[in-house]
């Protein structure tokens, strides 16, 4: 009976697993849907506004941001009523403070972007923060059990809800308010959907000691919050203001096409690996590549190299295709928009080490490191000139921050000095030849193809044997021995 519960505990587990990357994908689709159709609803000059409200809200909400979502997940409490409840508080505090920032600095803030939002942008802006304070953690809480199924379905309902009301209101106004419209609609289904799916009761709990307990850990994310956006979105700071809210407008549109598969994947592995991580460094006191952590890190640098292919050798291609020719941008550039995009992706690499091995403070401080990019931004700016050079400075900028938080994650997991270098040499040597094959195969559409059904195949092998030619050798040998069976079996 106990080993028949057992596999039926896996079984749904895996399931939960597979749902988690249905709903990551099912969840970007319908951002990416949402941010094309209102793209080519507004035209340039009002989807570039539209982008300095998000970017808006994203900064006032760093302030607020402790993570307590990621300490019910992994904390080793047997009991968690008491912590999920404490959570719920903070996550309650943490709207009220993003909503009054919003209400008070919305507008004023805006303006370092180019754009005064009007007071109907930023009264939306507000009501859905304040929403957003009531979630419902026990979605969250439940992976600790191996469930995924209620945050899943939950980002299911809640995007397809800002998908819907995003478009109606574009439709109607040709208006960013669309935008604030489709968050609006986000926190609302969010709210009320993980109320229905949670199965733990909802309500609150101010112990001091719980409360000091997400202090503890979520300091240093709330100091990372805001240098994190600085790092992040200082890119769309600088377009905005030095080349104009119009490029704004084509830089996101045509961003959002690679953002959208790598937050699928982002939002995937976190929430699939965090928790067996855990276990396994509190099991084996490190998180070197071998098990468990070598998926994780394989996963995430094939994602990385995939999408840098892909986009490298299709994305003028899909822009062009998808927005118009209002939207147009030359190969090189879209490359580049790919490159600084996927390298900022695998800083979700270190980062989620780190979250596994509770060292929040290692995250704050290759934060801080990250910085780096704006110095190297607008010296990229000035010396090339035009979006070329800024990408150029941002891109080196990241690169470096990248290095430097990978030496941070291998003292604080117990790994190898140099753990992760020679992947990361390899995808450097990647990205050079793709960018330099942008111009190249620029127009061929059969070349492109071609290039990149030789270089995403090549490229995984590669980084697989990177990471650990014992572990990828190893699994090599087990999927040909688990065909030859298959064939055997047939």
């Amino acid at each position: 009976m106990i080993r028949r519960a057992t596999k039926s505990k896996t079984a749904e587990s895996r399931g939960g697993r597979r749902l988690t990357l249905y709903a990551s994908i099912l969840s970007q689709t319908f951002a990416l849907v949402r941010n094309v159709l209102v793209a080519r609803l507004l035209g340039p000059e009002e989807f570039g506004i539209a982008a300095v409200i998000i970017l808006t809200i994203n900064f006032l909400d760093t302030f607020s941001n402790a993570g307590p979502q990621n300490l019910l997940v992994q904390a080793k409490d047997e009991d968690g009523r008491p912590l999920l409840a404490a959570s719920h508080s903070v996550t309650l505090a943490r709207g009220l403070v993003t909503s009054a920032l919003l209400a008070v600095l919305g507008g004023t803030l805006s303006e370092l972007f180019g754009v005064r939002m009007a007071w109907l942008a930023v009264a939306g802006l507000a009501l859905a923060a304040l929403v957003s304070g009531f979630l419902h953690r026990g979605v969250r809480m439940a992976q600790r059990e191996g469930n995924f199924r209620p945050e899943a379905l939950n980002f299911i309902f809640a995007d397809f809800a800002s998908l819907v009301a995003a478009v109606a209101v574009a439709i109607v106004t040709a208006s960013h308010v669309a935008i604030v419209a489709g968050l609006l609609a986000r926190s609302v289904l969010l709210v009320l959907t993980s109320h229905v799916l949670a199965s733990e009761k909802y309500e609150f709990n101010w112990d001091r000691q719980l409360i000091q307990r997400f202090w503890a850990f979520g300091w240093p994310l709330l100091i990372n919050g805001p240098l994190l956006f600085l790092a992040a979105q200082a890119d769309r700071l600088f377009i905005s203001r030095e080349v104009g809210i119009e490029t704004l407008g084509i830089y996101s549109a045509v961003l959002v096409l690679i953002a959208s598969p790598s937050g699928a994947i982002l939002k995937w592995l976190g929430t699939i690996f965090v928790p067996p991580m855990a276990r396994h460094y509190h099991q084996d006191g490190n998180l070197n590549p071998r098990g468990v952590v070598f998926e994780f890190t394989t996963l995430s640098l094939v994602s990385a190299a995939t999408m840098l292919v892909a986009f490298t050798c299709l994305g003028a291609f899909a822009v062009d295709l998808l927005y118009g020719s209002e939207f147009a941008v030359t190969p090189k550039v879209v490359a580049l928009i790919a490159l600084l995009q996927v390298i900022r992706f695998l800083r979700s690499w270190p980062s989620t080490l780190s979250i596994a091995v509770a060292a929040s403070g290692g995250i704050l401080l290759s934060t801080i490191i990250r910085l780096l990019a704006l110095p190297a931004g607008y010296a990229g700016l000035l010396l090339v000139g035009g979006l070329e050079g800024l990408l150029l400075g941002f891109i080196v900028g990241e690169v470096l921050a990248l290095l430097v938080s990978l030496l941070i994650v291998n003292r604080n997991a117990s790994r190898t000095w140099s753990s992760g270098l020679a992947p990361l040499g390899v995808l450097c040597v990647l990205s050079l030849a793709m960018t330099w094959s942008s111009d190249v195969i620029a127009g061929n559409l059969p070349a492109q193809i071609l290039l990149f059904s030789a270089a995403a195949p090549l490229g995984a092998v590669l980084l697989a044997l990177s990471i650990s030619p014992s572990e990828a050798l190893a699994r090599a040998r087990a999927l040909k021995l688990w065909s030859a069976a298959g064939r055997w079996r047939l």
